[in-house]
């Protein structure tokens, strides 16, 4: 019953890594209806709402901590209780000189360098946000005047924090195995990808496979269709198209604070404020996706 609302979709499910930011969601509510505890903190939920126009959201903040694995852990229990919706409030390092740090990234696909996503579908699978909430985010970045320091992305989402260029002693590359492949790995990475976290794959790919289930057991799909064996491999055949993504009631999108770069890192205050900034986009975002979808 906590995650029931929004006629029948389920509350908007804003999902950070860290407890702080999760509090910190949840004084940006316009309406706070209450905190419900866990036995672990950081698994404590903050339910509201948010006012968009005449429509009220229905919203919960909950934290996932780091990494894919935690976050499927939260998200698989989230998907169950019948939560549909997900916007992740995370950060990022940038890969690009153009994106700086205190800049925020709204990723429309993530790049596999990641394992626990594999667990529901091929890797040849794109990893993608939902359109709707990309435009959404797109739109509410222009309303809140955000300009140049918002770009849309493609992001690296890796199970290894130390790939990219940190000091060499955190990057601990003291064996020739680990050089190469971090090396040859990352040398990739940068053709590809512009910013780099460890979510957002993992999100991406469970939240569509969750939705791929329902459109499956509603006839409008078969298993077969979308994912075929061939010996040892296996084929993937990803939906397109709006209607495909019009019957899609699961969307996800990630939007993160840029939080270090070239070896460049904010300091406190500037940190608050990007985060800051990132909490503003991701409420924004939520207001735009249900007054589109309202027609307002």
């Amino acid at each position: 019953e906590h995650l029931a609302g929004n006629a029948g979709r389920g509350r908007l499910v804003f999902l950070p890594g860290s407890a702080g930011r999760a509090k910190e969601i949840y004084a940006y509510f316009d309406v706070q209806e209450g905190i419900h505890p866990a036995r672990r903190v950081e698994l404590t939920s903050y339910f509201g709402r948010l006012r968009a126009g005449p429509l009220e959201v229905e919203v919960c903040a909950l934290a996932t901590g780091m990494g894919g694995p935690a976050l499927n852990i939260v998200l698989g229990e989230l998907l169950h209780l019948g939560a549909r919706e997900f916007i992740r409030v995370g950060t990022a390092g940038s890969l690009r000189e153009e994106i700086k740090v205190g800049d925020i990234v709204i990723v429309r696909e993530a790049y596999k360098d990641e394992h626990t996503s594999l667990n529901y579908l091929p890797r040849e699978w794109p990893a993608r946000a939902h359109p709707h909430l990309v435009e959404a985010a797109v739109r509410a970045a222009k309303r809140l005047g955000y300009g140049p320091r918002v770009h849309l992305v493609t992001g690296h989402s890796k199970d290894d924090l130390w790939e990219e260029d940190f000091p060499e002693p955190y990057r601990r590359l003291r064996n020739p195995y680990r050089r190469e492949r971090v090396e040859r790995l990352m040398a990739e990475v940068r053709r590809h990808c512009q910013s780099t976290a460890m979510e957002e794959a993992v999100l991406y790919i469970v939240t569509e496979e969750a939705g791929l289930a329902e459109l499956v057991q509603e006839g409008f799909f078969r298993w077969e269709e979308l994912l075929e064996k061939r010996g040892e491999d296996w084929l993937v055949h990803p939906p397109e198209g709006e209607a495909y993504w019009r019957r899609m009631r699961y969307k996800a999108l990630a939007i993160d604070a840029i939080l270090g770069g070239a070896g460049e890192f904010p300091s406190s205050q500037k940190m608050r404020e990007v985060e800051e900034a990132a909490i503003r986009l991701a409420l924004e975002t939520a207001r735009e996706l249900y007054q589109d979808q309202a027609g307002l």
